[in-house]
């Protein structure tokens, strides 16, 4: 007895629909974005569902390769399979005829696939509960099912043509457009946001970029929002800092210069919020000087931290590191001489110091 009930149990996840209290079965509601970055090559997928915990069903991506969402009846193999036949070569069209070729229940599918060329395709099957749709446009689609109108997915496709930006910040417009067009029509739960950058993870040890998921919320784009704003501040301007050097190391340059704007976009979010926080100058000044994103406005944050606290070993290091990068070298030397002397045995101030002079 134990098994079959545990067999029910997965074969309904599976399948993309919920047992509600009530004993009776329930469709799952889903709308999402697929989509690939021209400028710099990332892929990504951003999902909002009545479905517990959508993360792991819908979204798949992998850098270089491509980037597929699978809803509706969700077929999960639909991901690893498709992945699979991007990464042998063959397009988004015929990754998604293929799979849905072989597959007898294709009619209860829902699938969005975009390859690592900026191909597209889309399926919505006959049998998606209505209202279900789709609508492609360059290098993205978009795709739902028991949604409120056909106007959640188009208002998408606009939101995420219209707004500036890397991909990770157009895929969350895409979501909250849909949102506000009335998105599922049985309400909300899950909401997922992933976008793969080649060396882009945790220190450029994988390709994970971005992977962020809201489990079970009231609002989960809300939710997804929010927790994107932390991930940036915690994370997001180093990986966006790190790779922008990567970028312009390979020639793209307007990948670069986008990656730079942002982390001075989240460096001035911060600074705006906690602007008498000396950890807060101090940290970000160091990364837009260390990593070469505006040195000018770290040289700003450094001056402003020095201001607040005088005898700040950090701050008086920061300034004179800031000088030295911005061309200041002259400053520099005293900005150096100054915190050695309030701080006359500390080594790094020495060797710093006594580097630049030897110039």
């Amino acid at each position: 007895m134990m098994n079959k009930s545990i067999s029910l149990i997965v074969t309904t996840l599976l399948l993309g629909i919920n047992i509600v209290n009530t004993g009776q079965w329930e469709d799952v509601s889903t709308y999402s974005i697929v989509a690939y970055d021209p400028v710099n090559g990332d892929l990504g997928v951003a999902v909002q569902s009545k479905f517990l915990g959508v993360g792991p069903v819908v979204p798949w991506v992998e850098a270089g390769v491509g980037a597929i969402a699978t809803q509706a009846w969700a077929n999960t193999r639909y991901g690893p399979d498709g992945l699979q036949m991007l990464r042998e070569g063959k397009s988004a069209a015929e990754t998604g005829q293929a799979l849905i070729g072989k597959d007898e229940n294709a009619g209860y599918r829902q699938l969005g696939i975009v390859d690592a060329r900026g191909g597209v395709w889309a399926w919505t099957g006959e049998e998606c509960n209505d209202w279900a749709g789709h609508s492609t446009g360059e290098y993205f689609t978009v795709q739902g099912n028991i949604l409120e109108s056909e106007k959640v997915v188009r208002d998408m496709a606009r939101a995420f043509s219209e707004t500036d930006g890397d991909l990770a910040v157009r895929l969350l417009a895409a979501l909250r457009a849909g949102e506000e067009a009335g998105g599922d029509r049985r309400g909300s739960q899950s909401s997922a946001l992933v976008v793969n950058r080649k060396n882009g993870g945790y220190a450029g040890y994988n390709d994970r970029f971005i992977d962020l998921r809201v489990e079970d919320h009231s609002d989960p784009v809300g939710e997804l929002e929010r927790i994107f704003l932390l991930w940036e501040e915690f994370l997001g301007m180093h990986a966006r800092a790190r790779t922008a050097t990567l970028f312009k190391k390979n020639d793209k340059y307007d990948a670069a210069k986008r990656e730079r704007k942002r982390v001075v976009h989240i460096a001035d979010r911060m600074v705006e919020r906690d602007s008498e926080d000396i950890t807060t100058l101090i940290r970000t000044g160091w990364l837009l000087v260390n990593e070469n994103v505006h040195i000018e406005r770290g040289l700003q944050l450094a001056q402003k931290a020095v201001l607040l606290e005088p005898e700040n070993r950090d701050a008086l290091y920061l300034l004179g590191e800031s000088y030295y990068k911005f061309g200041e070298i002259e400053e520099a030397i005293e900005a150096f001489k100054h915190a050695l002397r309030k701080f006359p045995d500390d080594e790094q101030i020495k060797s710093r110091l006594y580097e630049i002079k030897r110039e």
